[in-house]
């Protein structure tokens, strides 16, 4: 391996532009299918597991008898209750237009009380079943008794007795008004409508465009027209998937802006000058736009798990570049050649760096034998990004510092911060 080592060095040294050129236009062209990578985000977690798992097969099932899972719940408030439910019908009739089947399978804002009272003993609980059993065959046999002819009043003047459930319908009753359609509270101030979804709230992507459709299609009645004060609230499974989406990209999002922020201040301080973050980290974002390009040629697209991998990538690839120029400026202030110390960097420090970048890409490489997909591409695409970080820091990151030193001569001759530590203290660093 170092005679491949020295190989590629003496090839970096005469070759320095023709490599930068090469990489900057491989980069360029990658970019285009990162871009179109980016934009095929499979949001649908359940797209991750094997369709023949049963739990694939009985989600598809359920979707097929039923046309969806779940469903956004929209709030109507205003003191005025009539004009709430004159929102929730014209709402309902919106919503229920064939331009919104994709997303909407059906409206749930009313109860259909005529069907309730027809199968009430339905949806009685058993003890009360069997209290009105006992009542009417107690009548039935008291009748029985009455109709006997040794059967003698012991006064005549006792008022017959009424069969009642009046105790069983107050139970039944407390609840609310039994003759109320709408799903509104005690005050009448706020009424739901349940947005029954035709797709499942696991698709991400289906879930926002569904929560944004039904905005519109509010928005296009305008609430405000039927009341001034009427104030319109979104809740359910649907909206809180999105809240929960959401929280989870802006995290990463932050996550990643003071990543990038804290390793440029590092680098900056740890080598001591403003040029070492684009030599470490221009190869470096070369290398991750080729990963993700052999990406998309191999995977096609990314998932929830995988969409926030270069966040990952960055930091793990850029101890590589870290590595390589602390050897090559420690090399040059031991006041030896551009050309010697780019050998002695790819010779020495990129055989360490190679047997590293090796060990931990075949760790990732071996979630791909997973059946789960949020591992398996995962690991893929871990592994392919490590290699491209080492492939990018052995050819390119040399180049830049052939040309960064011996041409332009920007790179500054300065030991890295702490790199005299303990030298005059004997063995350690500290008594």
């Amino acid at each position: 391996m170092q005679a491949w080592f020295g190989f590629l060095a003496r090839a970096t040294y005469r070759h320095y532009i023709a490599i930068i050129v090469v990489s900057t236009l491989l980069t360029a062209f990658c970019s285009t299918y990162v871009y179109q990578l980016v934009r095929r985000l499979e949001t649908d977690i359940a797209a991750l597991i094997p369709k023949n798992y049963n739990s694939v097969k009985t989600l598809e099932d359920i979707k097929d008898r039923v046309g969806g899972v779940g469903g956004l719940v929209v709030l109507l408030e205003c003191e005025d209750a009539e004009r709430s439910q004159a929102l929730a019908e014209d709402l309902a009739a919106e919503l229920s237009r064939e331009e919104y089947s994709q997303y909407v399978n059906y409206v749930d804002y009313k109860r259909d009380i005529d069907f309730f009272k027809d199968r009430a003993l339905l949806y009685m609980d058993l003890e009360d079943l069997e209290e009105i059993q006992f009542r009417v065959e107690d009548r039935v046999r008291q009748e029985k008794v009455k109709l006997s002819p040794l059967y003698i009043a012991l006064d005549d003047d006792e008022a017959e007795e009424v069969l009642s459930f009046a105790d069983i319908e107050r139970k039944y009753k407390q609840n609310g008004d039994s003759e109320q359609r709408y799903y509104v509270n005690p005050t009448r101030t706020i009424l739901a409508l349940e947005v029954v979804a035709a797709g499942t709230v696991s698709n991400i992507g289906f879930t926002k465009a569904m929560y944004n459709t039904v905005r519109e299609a509010v928005e296009k009645l305008g609430p405000r027209s039927y009341h001034p004060d009427m104030v319109i609230e979104y809740g359910g499974t649907y909206k809180n998937k999105i809240d929960e989406y959401d929280v989870i990209l802006d995290d990463i999002r932050s996550t990643l802006l003071y990543g990038i922020v804290g390793v440029v201040l590092l680098l900056t301080l740890y080598f001591r000058q403003p040029l070492a973050v684009f030599f470490v980290a221009v190869p470096l974002i070369m290398g991750l736009v080729w990963a993700f390009a052999i990406t998309y040629w191999v995977i096609g697209n990314l998932n929830t798990m995988t969409g926030f991998l270069f966040v990952i990538l960055f930091g793990l690839g850029i101890d590589f570049g870290i590595h390589m120029f602390a050897r090559y400026l420690e090399d040059r202030m031991s006041h030896m050649d551009v050309k010697g110390s780019i050998e002695t960097a790819l010779n020495q420090t990129g055989l360490a760096i190679l047997t590293a970048a090796l060990t931990t890409s075949i760790a990732f490489f071996s979630l791909t034998i997973t059946d789960f997909k949020g591992f398996s591409e995962f690991g893929f695409i871990v592994g392919t990004g490590i290699l491209m970080s080492l492939v990018s820091m052995t050819t390119v990151l040399p180049a830049f510092l052939v040309l960064a030193d011996k041409k332009l001569g920007l790179v500054r001759m300065r030991p890295v911060w702490g790199h005299a530590w303990g030298q005059s203290r004997g063995r350690f660093p500290f008594p």
